[in-house]
């Protein structure tokens, strides 16, 4: 986007000489349209006028439009890579007859049944999931009034909001361990029927004790672990408590583990040292990867880049010395 936003920028000086045109001496006043076009496409090429002619305008890039439009022409590793998964899985919802859900259906039958959704009607298609904003970018014009549907940008905007809705937890996958629901975990309501017997099976002596008798019980119980581990702190039984002070004053607080220094391989000991810059020059040499830095500014620069500004910032990047090296660095126009 912001490539196609440059160009039209980049060429604002040829659409000015195309506006000269109109007003050039030499052009006779009844000279044919079709020879002061072939001028103004000797300057400006005729692909590059809509753009042009709508930055001069002040219009705002749409970079929604430019970004279906990307979508449509990545179609193809698309359907490559997701359509055999997404016909595969059983999606669900939080409400079941969700718009999303029965968009999904829709294209999931069509696959499973070896056809193109490019072969259904256009109003088997359910519109309810798309967005009203979105709506401009998946129908195009058609003959007439009558608008075509981009089949290839509603598959997509179907994958894209069920991973949205998959992501926010509204969004289930039947007999998936992460993405199902959590009442695949539970026990039935037939099963639960018979709760005592289910209970009586698992065998937890807690569950079997009327919740009452449990809340008496769990104050006694909680008192004396809390005197068990006040005992082993004043003690010095437990390591991760250090106690500092006397009689009221007496404070404890966390130990934390010193962080190891981590020390070399002997191996690395019998190995001469070498400057880090000397270590990028040996691998350039060998794989000639400093020819795939390029400039920031990307157009328009006719210099060559040099190799040793370019190793010079891979090392500054990575030291304390950074700060000594971004002045000169910057006025070589590196950064």
């Amino acid at each position: 986007m912001q490539r196609e936003l440059s160009e039209a920028a980049g060429h604002l000086q040829a659409a000015g000489q195309v506006l000269t045109l109109l007003v050039d001496p030499t052009i006779p006043a009844n000279a044919p349209c079709s020879a002061v076009k072939k001028k103004a496409f000797s300057v400006l090429e005729p692909e590059r006028f809509p753009r042009v002619s709508g930055y001069l305008r002040n219009m705002e890039f749409d970079q929604t439009s430019f970004a279906w439009s990307c979508y449509a022409k990545l179609s193809l590793p698309f359907k490559r890579n997701l359509r055999h998964w997404f016909a595969e899985l059983e999606f669900a919802g939080r409400v079941e007859d969700h718009a999303l859900l029965k968009a999904a259906a829709f294209l999931q039958d069509r696959l499973r049944q070896g056809t193109s959704p490019r072969q259904a009607t256009p109003s088997a298609f359910p519109v309810a999931v798309i967005p009203k904003s979105l709506k401009p970018y998946l129908f195009t014009a058609g003959q007439g009034k009558e608008k075509k549907r981009e089949v290839d940008r509603y598959a997509f905007l179907v994958y894209r909001l069920l991973r949205n809705a998959l992501e926010a937890g509204d969004g289930l996958v039947r007999d998936s361990a992460e993405l199902g629901s959590l009442e695949d975990d539970l026990i039935s309501d037939a099963l639960w029927k018979n709760k005592d017997a289910v209970l009586r099976e698992i065998g937890a002596p807690i569950l079997l004790k009327p919740i009452e008798e449990t809340g008496k019980e769990f104050p006694e119980t909680l008192a004396a672990k809390m005197e068990t581990v006040h005992r082993r702190i004043a003690d010095g039984a437990n390591q991760h408590i250090q106690l500092q002070g006397h009689g009221e004053k007496r404070r404890g607080s966390l130990v934390y583990p010193e962080e190891e220094e981590s020390i070399n391989s002997p191996f690395y000991s019998q190995l001469p040292s070498i400057g880090i810059a000397d270590l990028w020059w040996l691998v350039a040499e060998n794989t000639g990867f400093l020819d795939a830095f390029t400039h920031v500014l990307d157009r328009y620069m006719k210099r060559e880049a040099d190799p040793r500004l370019i190793v010079a910032c891979l090392v500054a990047l990575g030291t304390p010395v950074w700060s000594k090296y971004s002045n000169a660095l910057r006025d070589h126009d590196l950064l």
